[in-house]
C-alpha cells in the first residue's frame, strides 16, 4: 500500500512550492482514492495516497520536494460509464493546473492505457518566484483608441531573416526589436495571440502527419505553451519577458482562451477517448454529459467535449485560471473562444451566467479587455450583440457585409452603412456602444486577405479532409483568374480592394482588428482553415515583394488617421443630425442625400461625410465605389460651406493627396476604390 503524504490545507488547487516543500490538490469528485506519482532523484517512481475531503478535494504535502519535480496522478473510482464515469487506476494522469509539462501530448490509441505510461507525459512543480518579473506598467489603452492585430506567435517570427534563428517562432521572437519596430510602424495598440496554453494534438491529425497549429486544443491551462519556446524548459519565463518588453513598448497582450472544451477530445462508439487529466480525473463533474445519457458527451464546441461550466469546481478553475494570467504572467486581457458556451446556465443562454458574472465583478479581471467570440454549435448559440458591458464581441455581421460589398455580390447599401456607423442594430449604447463590436474582415480562420481576392472557391486539400472542411460561403472574389497571376490589371484589382478593405475597417466605427500578416499580403494559397498548417503555408513571408511596403505604409496611414481625427473613433453609433452638426450624412453617387428607399439597393456605391466633434469642425469625405467597373460620382458639399475638397488617400493611387476636388465636380473612381478627403479650407 502505497504511503500516505502528510496533511495539506491547500491554499489553491495545483501544486505550491514552500519552504518546506511542496503541497499538492486536485478535485477529483468522485474518486474513490487517488494517488500522487512523484519521479525520484534516481528516476524512480514513487507513488504516495493523497487525503480525502468533503468537497472531492484530495491533498497532501510531500516534505523536501522542490521546484523542478515531476508528477502525476492515479485515480480509482467507478468505471459505470452509464452515469458519466471512466476512472481508470492504471493510467497516469497530468494535473490540469500544473505550470509545465515534460513530455508530448500527441494522442495516439496505445497511450489512452497504462501499458505506455512511461510514454505519457509529466505534470513538472514549478516555483512562480522564479519568474522574476519586472513588472512594468501596463499601457492601459482606452477601448476609443484600441486597434487590435490578431498574431500567431510562431508564424509572426518562423520566416523573418532578421530575427536569430533561434528566436524565430517563439516568445522571445515576437518581442524582438524587429517585430516591436513593425507593430509601431503599423500604429497598432493591443496584441492578440492566438492560444499560448499548453495544447495537444490530436489523434486524426497524427495519422495524417499534420500537428495542431493553431492550439485550440487546450490540456494545461495554466501553463505557456512548450511549442512557442526556444527553451521549453522555461516557456513561462520566456513568455513573462515577452509580455514585459511588449509593454515597455506600449502594446498590450490579449490572450486567445479556450475553456469551451479541451485537447481531450470526444469517445469513440466504445466510449473510449483521450485521458490526459478530467476524464480520467472526473469525467461527469468536468464535462458537459446528456441528463437523459450520462455516457453521451454534451457538443457544443464541435471538438467533441464541452467542459461543465455550471459546476463550481470548473468555474473555479476558470477564474484561477484567469487571474493566474493577468496577475503572474502580466497579461491585458482575454478573447473567449466560443465564449457563447461560457453564457450558459444550466445549457440554455438567458441572460448572464454566474460565470460571467464572476468574471465581470472579479478585482483583478473587471479592468481587462474581454472579447466574446459570441456563438458557440449548442441551440441557440449565435449571439451576437448580446453580451452586455465591459465584453466586447467578434462582428462577423461587419466582415460578412463589409466583404460582400468590396468582393463578394454586393451588400444592401442599408446594412454596409449600418456597420459603417457602429452597428447600432447589436452595440446599443446599453450594451457597450460602438467600441462594443470587435470589427473584421479576415481572422485566423478564413481566407487571409490576399486570398479573399484571389480565390473564389476555398483549396484545403492539404489537410487531409478531401477539401470537405472549413467555410464553403466566403463571399471573396479572384478578380478573374484563380490564385496568382501574373496580369497586371488583375493584381491592380486586387490590391485596390485589399486597402478598401482595410480603409474600411480602420476607418469605421467601432475597434478594429487587423489579421497577421494581411499588411503583407500574406497567403495560405486558399486554404481557409489552417489550423494544422504548421508550415510555410500558414507563417508570414517576410520577404520583400511588390506591393507589400505599399500596403504596410497604407495600413499605417489609415491608423495614423483614426487616431488624429475622433470622428473616426466615436465610442457610440454615428448619427445623422444634418451636415452641419451631426456626425455623419450619406450621399449617393449623384451628389444628393440618400433617401428612405436609397438604403434597399444593392448598388455598391456610397460616399458619407464625417464631422470632427472638435472646435475646428473638420469635415472628412469618404467615397466607396465596390463596382467592378470604372464608376462617377459627383463631389458632395462639404459640411461648413466649403467650396472644395482635399485627397487624404486614394486606394487606385490615381488621385495625389492634396490634390483638389471641388463640390460639384465629377469625380472619376476606380473599380474597388476607397477614397478618403478632407474639407479644403481654400
Amino acid at each position: 500500500m502505497a504511503t500516505r503524504l502528510d496533511p495539506w490545507q491547500p491554499r489553491a488547487l495545483g501544486s505550491v512550492v514552500t519552504a518546506e516543500g511542496v503541497g499538492f490538490a486536485v478535485f477529483a469528485g468522485h474518486a474513490t482514492s487517488v494517488t500522487l506519482a512523484t519521479v525520484d532523484a534516481h528516476g524512480r517512481e514513487v507513488r504516495r495516497a493523497m487525503n480525502p475531503s468533503p468537497s472531492g478535494v484530495w491533498s497532501g504535502f510531500l516534505r523536501g520536494a522542490e521546484d523542478g519535480l515531476r508528477y502525476g496522478y492515479f485515480v480509482d473510482g467507478p468505471r459505470d460509464r452509464a452515469q458519466g464515469h471512466a476512472h481508470d487506476a492504471t493510467v497516469r494522469l497530468v494535473d490540469p493546473r500544473a505550470r509545465a509539462f515534460e513530455g508530448s501530448f500527441v494522442e495516439q490509441p496505445h497511450l489512452r492505457g497504462h501499458a505506455h505510461n512511461e510514454r505519457r507525459p509529466w505534470s513538472v512543480v514549478v516555483d512562480e518566484a522564479r519568474l522574476g518579473r519586472r513588472s512594468p506598467p501596463r499601457p492601459q489603452v482606452p477601448w476609443r483608441d484600441t486597434v487590435v492585430y490578431e498574431a500567431h506567435v510562431r508564424g509572426m517570427t518562423m520566416r523573418h531573416p532578421r530575427i536569430p534563428e533561434a528566436l524565430r517562432g517563439t516568445y522571445g521572437g515576437l518581442a524582438h526589436p524587429e517585430m516591436i519596430a513593425h507593430f509601431h510602424a503599423l500604429g497598432v495598440t493591443t496584441v492578440e495571440l492566438l492560444p499560448v496554453f499548453e495544447w495537444a494534438t490530436e489523434e486524426h491529425l497524427v495519422t495524417k502527419g499534420l500537428t495542431n497549429y493553431w492550439g485550440y486544443a487546450p490540456v494545461g491551462f495554466f501553463s505557456a505553451s512548450r511549442h512557442l519556446a526556444a527553451n521549453p524548459a522555461h516557456a513561462n519565463e520566456e513568455f513573462v519577458a515577452m509580455v514585459d518588453a511588449l509593454h515597455d513598448a506600449g502594446l498590450e497582450v490579449v490572450l486567445d482562451v479556450v475553456f469551451n472544451h479541451t485537447g481531450e477530445g470526444g469517445e469513440d462508439a466504445h466510449g473510449h477517448g483521450m485521458a490526459w487529466h478530467f476524464r480520467g480525473l472526473d469525467r461527469r463533474s468536468y464535462y458537459r454529459t446528456d441528463r437523459a445519457n450520462r455516457a453521451r458527451l454534451v457538443d457544443f464546441s464541435g471538438c467533441g467535449n464541452t467542459l461543465d461550466l455550471d459546476h463550481p469546481q470548473v468555474a473555479a478553475m476558470v477564474l484561477d485560471c484567469l487571474r493566474h494570467w493577468v496577475e503572474t504572467m502580466g497579461v491585458d486581457g482575454f478573447r473567449f473562444d466560443l465564449g457563447a458556451t461560457l453564457a450558459r446556465n444550466q445549457g440554455t443562454f438567458d441572460g448572464p451566467s454566474r460565470l460571467l458574472e464572476a468574471i465581470r465583478t472579479d478585482s483583478s479581471l473587471r479592468d481587462t479587455k474581454l472579447i466574446m467570440e459570441p456563438w458557440d454549435l449548442g441551440p441557440g448559440g449565435y449571439r451576437v450583440g448580446q453580451f452586455g458591458t465591459p465584453f466586447r464581441e467578434w462582428n462577423d455581421k461587419f466582415r460578412d457585409t463589409v466583404r460582400a460589398f468590396w468582393v463578394g455580390d454586393g451588400a444592401v447599401l442599408g446594412d454596409f452603412a449600418t456597420r459603417l456607423a457602429g452597428s447600432a442594430d447589436l452595440f446599443t449604447r446599453e450594451r457597450g456602444g460602438a467600441t462594443a463590436s470587435i470589427n473584421y474582415v479576415t481572422a485566423h480562420d478564413g481566407f487571409t486577405l490576399a486570398d479573399l481576392t484571389a480565390y473564389d472557391r476555398k483549396h484545403n486539400e492539404q489537410n487531409g479532409e478531401e477539401n470537405r472542411d472549413g467555410w464553403d460561403s466566403n463571399r471573396s472574389w479572384n478578380g478573374g483568374e484563380e490564385g496568382p497571376t501574373r496580369r497586371k490589371a488583375i493584381a491592380a484589382e486586387r490590391l485596390r480592394r485589399m486597402k478598401s478593405l482595410l480603409g474600411t475597417l480602420l476607418l469605421a466605427a467601432g475597434t478594429p482588428m487587423v489579421s497577421h500578416g494581411d499588411e503583407r499580403l500574406r497567403t495560405q494559397r486558399g486554404n481557409n482553415n489552417a489550423y494544422c498548417q504548421d508550415n510555410a503555408l500558414a507563417w508570414i513571408d517576410w520577404r520583400d515583394h511588390a506591393c507589400e511596403g505599399e500596403l504596410t505604409r497604407w495600413v499605417s496611414s489609415l491608423v495614423d488617421l483614426r487616431m488624429q481625427h475622433a470622428c473616426f473613433r466615436h465610442e457610440h453609433e454615428l448619427r445623422t443630425h444634418g451636415p452641419e452638426r451631426g456626425d455623419v450624412v450619406w450621399y449617393r453617387a449623384d451628389g444628393s442625400r440618400m433617401g428612405p428607399s436609397d438604403w434597399r439597393s444593392g448598388d455598391p456605391r456610397l460616399a458619407w461625410v464625417l464631422v470632427e466633434p472638435a472646435s475646428d469642425d473638420v469635415g472628412f469625405l469618404l467615397v466607396a465605389n465596390g463596382r467592378r467597373t470604372r464608376s462617377k460620382f459627383v463631389v458632395p458639399e462639404a459640411p461648413h460651406g466649403s467650396r472644395a475638397w482635399r485627397v487624404v488617400l486614394d486606394a487606385s493611387g490615381r488621385h495625389a493627396p492634396g490634390e483638389r476636388l471641388a463640390v460639384g465636380a465629377g469625380l472619376q473612381l476606380a473599380s474597388g476604390t476607397l477614397l478618403v478627403a478632407t474639407e479644403s479650407r481654400t
